[in-house]
């Protein structure tokens, strides 16, 4: 990678704000690294809705579910296993599990080679800086794939009582690999609309009018796996 251009200044995004990312590079943007970060927050307690069924004779008399909030502690709170993953859209569409890029699946290889990669999987979230790394080749993409949307899922957060209740100083950021300049940052801080999300879509790419941009979604879902998540968006 080459040296910051200090010229320049990121973009810090709000949750819903846009930037055209072509535009932040006067030879033209040819590949990014996508980073995102996370850290696992002090308070080790969860809130959860839990739904309670009537007893025996609760029911004879009529009586009906309740739903009602549980503390819990959330187990290994310091060992918070998040994995990214992109979703490659045709049109806004999933065409199949083959475009999910994840730790499992860490390349797509085409005709013009390798131009996406997911540089690895951080199983606790502990450290300062990017907690995972994936790298797109925009120029190397094929025409069908305009939209990309990147996520986080926690691993087995469910079985593990973990939810991004217990995540603090969630990021993603967009860098030009040219010359390493950080041209967008999204930073979500704590998940506020939903501290029971296990999956937390943090901002779309796709094209317009040959111009890449991106967004600041910063959704939560409460899909317990990458795929679950993903099929949101594939072809019913």
């Amino acid at each position: 990678m080459g040296t910051v251009d200090l010229t320049k200044k990121t973009v810090n995004l709000s949750k819903g704000e846009k930037i055209n990312l072509s535009k932040s590079s006067d030879s033209g943007l040819k590949s990014i690294m996508v980073g995102l970060g996370w850290d696992p927050a002090e308070d080790g307690f969860i809130e959860r809705q839990v739904t309670k069924e009537p007893g025996f004779i609760g029911k004879l008399f009529g009586a009906k579910p309740t739903t009602v909030t549980e503390r819990v502690r959330a187990k290994s709170t310091g060992d918070i296993d998040c994995d990214a993953w992109l979703a490659l859209l045709k049109d806004g569409k999933l065409i199949s599990g083959d475009n999910i890029i994840y730790y499992g699946r860490k390349e797509l290889i085409t005709s013009n080679g390798r131009v996406i990669w997911h540089h690895g999987d951080n199983l606790t979230g502990e450290g300062d800086g990017d907690d995972e790394q994936i790298t797109i080749n925009l120029k190397g993409l094929p025409d069908s794939i305009n939209g990309i949307i990147v996520g986080v899922t926690i691993y087995q957060g469910k079985t593990r009582r973990q939810s991004f209740g217990i995540i603090k100083n969630t990021f993603i950021r967009v860098v030009d690999e040219s010359n390493n300049f950080e041209i967008c940052r999204f930073d979500q801080g704590q998940i506020a609309d939903n501290k029971d999300a296990l999956t937390f879509i943090a901002g779309k790419l796709y094209k317009d009018k040959g111009e890449w941009q991106f967004e600041a979604v910063g959704k939560c879902t409460m899909d317990e796996s990458i795929a679950a998540a993903a099929n949101h968006y594939s072809y019913k």
